[in-house]
């Protein structure tokens, strides 16, 4: 090389080098490891910039030898890292947090993402519980879906979901079936909001994979896992009444085994609601309470074997400051699970719970000595195959044993005061992924009833793909066996009237149909649905008038329903920060024979929110997240229409227009410690200040405020 040409070559090192170091690029991919293409990158606070290309490489010219880089991207969380010139990067970005991406199990009992499962299910994600102030399933489930509705009394919470009451609705806890106490209601006090991971629910027989009483909807109570060596917190909330809520948690988890303990305590000192005006005034009260729950699940993990062991305890005190005697309730759970997976196609899973419910009566004046009332008892025994003979096809079937016992000093009369049944079950379903976007769920159900005989339940669901758009349709069979209480009901009100159950009851059957839509992007989805639901041999006690003698009512099969309606569903995020949706739910549920609606139906129903998250604010250098969320939901009256004094005559009363709204505000507290989280958040539920005092015991507007701290 001659000597004047060494200027241009050592000028040209020097250049190639700067433009070097002025050079960041790298590869932006999802937490799958696949190309996120046309993700954006930016240098934080400046107009420079770039676009990853189709396989999400990028490459950015800067003047900072460090800088902060911004990657966005549609359907992504927003990133941010600090990166040095020069240096080349391997970018992950994590899908936005979606609903649809989340895993349900309960239409399927195999996990498959919401907006992939054939069988259409509706999820409440336990994030979406905290951020909105839930205290109670019960709050959940009321304020978010619409349609579905309770009326707490001396009985329980009372469900009501498109016209059908507690008895057609099953509860599940992670699976399993919920004991019924306090007269076919499940205890929703039971459950700490602060342990649930999400909700799922699906509306319309599911006898094929849950048996009897999933006539109108299955609840799917769902606990968190521990995925972190330790993962501590405690919350409590106070509002008025001296009401006050405390849960504590902490999980524990290493390469095999895994323990997750879960506190709570609820008290409130109860109120009174006034109701009428004049001579035709009157109160009703809602009693102090003292509730207190502990569960204990631990895990056992292999590449092959995941074997988890739990049990749980509750006791709720309500006293009655007016009466001689209080009330208490214990429930007793314990079970354990056996999942082997015995190859990529095959697994197996055995299951056993046992739920235990007992109520007694507390007599103060003999220094608080309880005297037994009622002792229900389910047990069931499970044994599941899931098997994958070829790609595209997916079988799971097995046998499930439920054992049902109760003991009741006021149901069953003087004679004999324990009652039980049992039913044998063996069940196969097939999910088929036929061609193209085609899907199809189709399975069976046999049933042998220890006082019904056997009974045989289809169901078929169909899904087609197309882009952005899921179709559905179902066809599903369901039977519902009488319970302990109907066929063996014998209580005396006083010298009135006489309530009687029937060992000669038919069981009662359905034919639900439905039709979905549904439109998905990452940002926004969509969804309609029609159904269809057919009950026959309704179950309800009829009225006998007997001459010197107290009133019979008789339990009987004393006629048909039918249930239509329409849901529709909306959720949209944008601008970054904020997301809003809305739900609608039309039930027109009636009965076939005298054409009147069945008692307490709502027939219009809507929940609606609108939710604010800043995960950027900033105060000292400190990132502190807030989020502000209002919602509520608003239902035309209930409708409580009976036979009157004179043949054919129809009494028809409504309830007010229901509208609660609610709005609470989430703030992220500086911590002095890493990896210490403080938690505020401040709200008043129920703005409006609604009360409908003849139907509900709504106290009205209440404020409240809570405080968690995590690890």
């Amino acid at each position: 090389m001659e000597f004047k040409y060494l200027p241009l070559f050592l000028l040209f090192l020097v250049t190639s080098q700067v433009i070097k170091a002025q050079t960041i690029s790298g590869h932006i991919r999802d937490t799958d490891n696949n190309p996120v293409p046309f993700a954006t990158v930016a240098i934080d606070g400046t107009s420079a910039g770039t676009t990853a290309d189709e396989k999400g490489y990028f490459s950015l010219n800067t003047k900072k030898s460090n800088a902060t880089l911004v990657v966005r991207c549609v359907g992504f969380e927003e990133t941010r890292m600090n990166a040095k010139s020069g240096q080349e990067l391997n970018i992950s970005l994590a899908e936005k947090e979606n609903f649809l991406n989340s895993v349900v199990v309960t239409g399927t009992r195999t996990d498959r993402t919401l907006k992939e499962t054939p069988v259409l299910t509706k999820a409440i994600q336990g994030k979406v519980l905290r951020e909105t102030g839930a205290v109670t399933a019960l709050d959940a489930l009321e304020n978010i879906m619409p349609g579905m509705h309770f009326n707490p009394n001396s009985h329980g919470d009372n469900i009501q979901m498109q016209g059908l009451d507690n008895k057609y609705i099953l509860v599940l806890l992670n699976g399993e079936r919920m004991v019924n106490g306090k007269t076919e209601n499940v205890n929703f006090s039971r459950l700490n909001v602060a342990d649930i991971q999400r909700i799922e629910i699906i509306d319309g027989a599911a006898s094929v994979l849950y048996g009897s009483n999933a006539i109108g909807a299955v609840i799917n109570i769902i606990t968190k896992d521990v995925d972190k060596p330790l993962d501590a917190s405690v919350q409590g909330r106070y509002s008025k009444y001296n009401t006050y809520a405390l849960d504590a948690a902490l999980g524990l988890r290493g390469e095999k085994f895994s323990s997750r303990t879960v506190f709570n305590r609820k008290n409130s000192d109860g109120y009174t609601v006034e109701t009428g005006e004049g001579e035709s005034a009157s109160s009703r009260s809602v009693n102090p309470t003292n509730d207190f729950s502990i569960r204990q699940e631990f895990k056992y993990r292999t590449k092959k074997l995941e074997a988890s062991a739990y049990g749980s305890y509750f006791q709720s005190l309500v006293e009655s400051p007016n009466s001689p005697t209080d009330s208490k309730e214990r429930d007793y759970n314990i079970g354990a699970k056996v999942n082997y997976t015995a190859s990529d196609r095959n697994a197996l899973t055995v299951a056993a719970n046992t739920d235990v419910y007992k109520a007694y009566t507390v007599y103060k004046r003999l220094n608080d000595s309880t005297a037994l009332g009622n002792d229900y008892h389910t047990t069931s025994l499970r044994v599941t195959d899931a098997w994958t003979p070829k790609t595209g096809i997916q079988l799971i079937g097995g046998y499930e044993l439920n054992d049902e016992r109760s003991y009741s000093v006021n149901l069953f009369g003087d004679d004999n005061h324990d009652k039980s049944a049992y039913n044998n079950n063996f069940f196969l379903q097939g999910d088929f992924k036929i061609f193209g976007g085609l899907e199809a769920v189709v399975g069976g159900r046999l049933t042998q009833h220890s006082e019904f005989g056997v009974h045989f339940t289809p169901k078929v669901s169909l899904m087609y793909r197309l882009k952005n758009f899921r179709f559905r349709a179902g066809v599903s069979n369901g039977f519902k066996a009488p319970t302990l209480k109907e066929m063996y009901y014998s209580f005396m009100m006083g010298n009135v009237s006489y309530i009687k159950g029937n060992p000669d009851l038919k069981p009662e059957k359905s034919w639900y149909e439905s039709l979905s839509v549904e439109y998905i992007t990452a940002d926004f989805n969509a969804s309609v649905s029609v159904y269809n639901n057919d009950i026959s041999n309704k179950i309800n006690t009829k009225e006998y008038i007997r001459t010197g003698e107290p009133v019979l009512w008789l339990f009987e099969n004393i006629g048909d329903a039918r249930i239509r309606g329409v849901d529709v569903f909306a959720q949209y995020n944008f601008l970054n920060y904020w997301n809003v949706n809305a739900a609608y739910a039309f039930a027109d549920a009636i009965d076939k024979e005298t054409k009147q609606q069945l008692y307490g139906n709502s027939k219009h129903n809507v929940t609606a929110g609108l939710m604010f998250k800043y995960n950027d604010f900033d105060i000292g250098g400190k990132t502190l997240p807030f989020c502000m969320s209002f919602s509520g939901r608003f239902s035309s009256p209930r409708i409580y229409e009976s036979e009157g004094a004179t043949p054919g005559q129809i009494v028809r009363t409504e309830s007010k227009t229901v509208s609660v709204w609610k709005f609470v505000y989430t703030q992220r507290i500086p911590s002095l410690y890493k990896n210490f989280g403080m938690e505020m958040q401040l709200g008043v539920d129920n703005i409006f200040n609604w009360t409908d005092p003849s139907r509900s015991i709504n106290p009205g507007r209440m404020y409240f405020a809570s405080l968690r701290l995590s690890i």
